[in-house]
This record gives C-alpha cells, structure tokens and sequence, in this order.
C-alpha cells in the first residue's frame, strides 16, 4: 500500500509540475500577444500557433491523466477499505466509522506528515515546494475519506468537512499565483492598501490555515463547491477540528464574523464608505489607484478566464451560470473591481472637464 501511494503521490507530483509548466508557456505567449495587439488571444489565435496549440494539446492530456489518476485512487481506496473491513476477524464487515472519526484520523495524519516533512503549520511560512506537498497530502486524505463516505452530500456532512475543503481550495489558490518575487509583491500591494480592495486579499498571505473554500479532489475540480457558496468559516483553527470546533465555527460563520468574503458580500455600508473615500481622493491619488485596480482586473480576468477555458477543454461547453458557483466569489469581485473602475473613470473624467 505504501509503494502504491508514493507511485501515485510521485505521478501525481510529475503531471502537477508538468502542467504548471505548460500553463507558464500559454500564460507568457497571451501577455506577449496582449502586448503587441492590445487585446487577449482568442482560442483560435491561440490555435493558430503551432507551438501553442501543441503546449494547449498537452496541457489538456496532462489534466485528462489526472482526472484518470484520481479515479483510480479513489476506487483503489474503497477496494482496500472493503477488504480491510472484511478481513478484519474479531470486527463485523458493516463496521465503518464515523465520518467524526474519518475526519479526526486524516487530520492526526496531516499533522504527522507535516512533522515528519518538517513543514510548518501555516501555509504562509511554506515554500512553494512544501505547499505543493501539503496539497498532495490533502488529496489523498479527501480521496480517503470518499472512499469511505462517498463525496459530502448532506448538510451534516458538508458543514463537517467544509474546513478541510476549504483549507484544499486555499492552497490550490496559492500555487495558482505567479511563482516570481516580483509577480508575488504586485499581488500584494494591489489590494492591501485601499479600503476597497478586501476582497483581493483573500488569496494571499493574511490568511489563517483552513479557511478558503474547496472540493474533493475526485473528477472535475469545476464540481468544487457543490457545495453551498456560503461565507468562510472565519474562525476555524488550524488543525482543530473535531465538532465541537465545527459548531462554533459554524456559529461564527453565521454571525459573519469579520472574513472577507463575508465584508464582500454585505455590501450596504461598506460600499458608501468606499465609494465616499474614493470621492475625497485628489486627482493624482485617483489616477494611481485607477492603475492598481485595472492590474487587479486583469489579474481576476485571468484567473476566471483560465477556469473557463479549462472547462470548455473538459467539458465540451461554455461555462453556464451554475457551472460559476466554484468561483462564486472570484465573479463577484470581478464585478465589484468593474465598477469601481468605472467609477474612477467618471471621477477623472470629471475632474478633466472641470479644469477645463
């Protein structure tokens, strides 16, 4: 069982590697091609290279290979869980445990393989290097626990394992980022220094452990968040997750206490105060954050535009409105960025006429 998890683990690490590569290739040939005609490539503009239709080609097989990766080690994992309960002499073959204490075991061995990897707690102090192993850590232990419970279904279930979830979609975020120092820092000057830009914080450091939003590892990460798009679990501690945990993060998350998407959403309040800061910004303070919220658009473009291409390649179809519900969140900031840019375009182009 160990050799078969360290091939799967291994595969897994080489296909993850392979993609991330070939997504830097595509990504660089759209800011050069952005460059030089003002706008995105379209998939035929794409196409149209050869290079980059192959990168696209092997792209798409790469991501088929783990899709087919993860099935098998989910239906490799249900079979050793059968015959272990079956084999088990003094045990009954219908004994299964609770998902309680499915969870409390997956997040005991998470701990050891941090220990035993020396990785830290917090994903903040990780390198990119161990936040790739933290993610391959957590697939495992969410194809585990399918294979023992099936995917989390009920609201019982879904509240009990929302946090793990939630902490698999963070890190999914996080190595999703641009790799570089420079890339890094843009992210995180864009959106910590104006009121306004809450909601662009959520996927970078200032997080805690366990607290984004994720889906089981299984087939089509796209199905990521069947389950409900409701706020984050603002107050989930790191590793402790045993239910009374889960009953007061539960607590916490109704009475939305202070996580982004939570201030994102309740956009009564905030939005006048944001919307009166910009009004007392003179005109160059507006140009400059009139440049800082168009980098922020086309950083959120991007990803959404990513999620979309990659589901057109899986999937056969445009997105639909219920296919955005895993990205919710990244569509409504996106809206909000728009506004606000149009926002400081009216108060520019005020202030323009005003002189003149």
């Amino acid at each position: 069982n160990v050799a078969v998890e360290d091939e799967y683990t291994t595969r897994l690490k080489q296909l993850t590697k392979k993609i991330q590569s070939l997504r830097k290739k595509i990504k660089l040939f759209e800011e050069n091609f952005e460059r030089e005609h003002g706008y995105r490539p379209s998939q035929s503009d794409k196409t149209a290279k050869a290079e980059i239709k192959k990168y696209m080609a092997d792209l798409a097989k790469a991501r088929k290979e783990i899709k087919k990766l993860k099935e098998e080690a989910e239906m490799s994992s249900r079979s050793r869980h059968g015959s272990g309960a079956s084999s088990g002499g003094s045990e009954s073959p219908t004994t299964v445990p609770t998902m309680e204490q499915t969870l409390e075991s997956i997040i005991k061995k998470l701990k050891e393989k941090r220990r035993d990897a020396r990785r830290p707690e917090e994903l903040e102090l990780m390198s990119r290097d161990e936040i790739q192993e933290e993610k391959l850590a957590i697939q495992k232990s969410l194809l585990h626990f399918e294979g023992i419970h099936g995917r989390p279904s009920s609201k019982i279930s879904k509240d009990l394992m929302r946090p793990l979830y939630n902490h698999y979609r963070l890190v999914k975020r996080m190595l999703a980022k641009p790799a570089s120092p420079r890339d890094t820092t843009e992210l995180q000057t864009v959106p910590e220094d104006q009121p306004f830009e809450l909601t662009a914080g959520v996927s970078t450091s200032a997080r805690p452990l366990w607290k984004k939003t994720v889906h089981v590892p299984t087939a089509e990460m796209e199905d990521d968040e069947n389950f409900d798009t409701v706020a984050d679990f603002s107050v989930t501690r790191d590793l402790v997750l045993t239910r009374d945990t889960i009953k007061v993060s539960s607590a916490a998350t109704s009475a939305g206490s202070g996580s982004p998407k939570s201030r994102l959403m309740s956009t009564g309040e905030s939005s006048i105060n944001q919307e009166a800061t910009l009004h007392e910004m003179t005109i160059p303070q507006l140009q400059e954050e009139l440049t800082k919220t168009r980098v922020e658009k086309r950083k959120l473009r991007k990803i959404l535009r990513d999620f979309e291409n990659e589901f057109l390649s899986q999937n056969g179809r445009k997105v639909q409105k219920e296919d955005k519900i895993p990205l919710q969140e990244d569509y409504q900031e996106y809206k909000q960025v728009k506004a606000r840019l149009r926002l400081l375009e009216a108060l520019l182009s005020k202030y323009q006429q005003q002189k003149l």
